[in-house]
């Protein structure tokens, strides 16, 4: 991984190369602290997703989780063969399938929340709570923004 320590100046043009690096970055270092569960990064974005969302439909989980439907599935046949899932008949539409993390499922669900908490401090270091709140703030109008924008196209 490539270091750089120079502060930037960002420009208003630049903030969402910067949102987009230190997510990818962020992800990076949390695939690091996980690559023993020796699940892919989709595999362990969608385990954690029918973990926290349990009765999730394949549909909801490819939204959720922005992976096409047809790679969706190559995934979660891998994640049933490991014994993570199950596929559960709906209770008023046995034609559609209800994902659900099965113990090891949510044991790993568990891991990667475990890894997370662990990295934050690290990742968050320099920065204090005003900062971190500020931030949060600011991204989370930007979601709403995203959002709002998606939903009117």
């Amino acid at each position: 991984m490539e270091n750089v320590t120079q502060p930037l100046e960002l420009s208003m043009k630049e903030v969402e190369f910067l949102v987009c690096e230190v997510a990818n970055l962020w992800r990076k270092a949390l695939n690091n602290e996980l690559k023993a569960l020796n699940l892919t990064p989709c595999e362990r974005r969608v385990l954690f997703t029918i973990a926290t969302k349990p009765g999730s439909t394949q549909v909801e989980v490819a939204n959720l989780t922005d992976i096409e439907p047809q790679n969706l599935t190559r995934i979660l046949d891998a994640l049933a063969e490991h014994d993570y899932i199950e596929k559960k008949p709906g209770q008023h539409d046995r034609r559609v399938k209800r994902l659900h993390a099965k113990p090891e499922g949510h044991k790993i669900a568990q891991r990667v929340l475990e890894a997370s908490d662990g990295l934050r401090p690290t990742l968050l270091a320099n920065t204090n709570d005003n900062e971190i709140a500020d931030m949060a703030e600011a991204l989370d109008k930007i979601r709403q923004n995203l959002l709002t924008h998606i939903n009117e196209q």
